[in-house]
């Protein structure tokens, strides 16, 4: 009896045992956007502006490029990346990207494999929506005609972000 009780206690024990979910990978240098991990975008943040416009139209020349990435501070204090997929000139310039935005864990808290940016439209990559100037964590920016520019708004910030090769 003794023996068949310790054995169901046993058997009780490892059966309320909760696997362990295997930990990130450590990768200690970036080569792709999915590689991005938010430790990396927070080690730059110094390198983040809230006031800098970012040119992506010059002059009518598209300045970024498919696969150009950048990552962001949010108004609301989280931490993220986007890869820029297309910007279509014979749609007004709507600017397409693939976007991450990060929990204080390094957990997705949003994302989107396709978000598309009206030229003039606003933003929030919490959301990872377009918004509303009064939610909106930056601005396409039309300040003249032939020009776009990523304009950060209620102290977001963004920077380029440049692989090591």
């Amino acid at each position: 009896m003794k023996k068949i009780l310790f054995l169901t206690v046993v058997l009780l024990a490892l059966l309320s045992c909760k696997k362990e979910e295997p930990a990130a990978p450590v990768i200690t240098t970036p080569a792709t956007f999915a590689d991005i991990q938010l430790k990396h975008i927070q080690e730059m943040e110094s390198a983040m502006s809230a006031t800098n416009r970012i040119t992506i139209l010059s002059n009518g020349k598209i300045i970024w490029k498919p696969g150009d990435v950048f990552i962001y501070k949010t108004k609301e204090g989280r931490f993220g990346k986007f890869e820029v997929m297309q910007i279509d000139a014979t749609k007004d310039y709507v600017l397409t990207i693939k976007a991450v935005t990060f929990a204080s864990d390094g957990k997705v808290f949003n994302q989107a494999n396709t978000l598309n940016i009206r030229a003039t439209y606003h933003c929030d990559l919490d959301l990872v929506a377009e918004a509303t100037s009064a939610t909106g964590d930056f601005q396409s920016d039309r300040p003249e005609y032939g020009f776009i520019d990523l304009e950060p708004e209620h102290n977001a910030k963004f920077a380029s972000y440049n692989f090591v090769k």
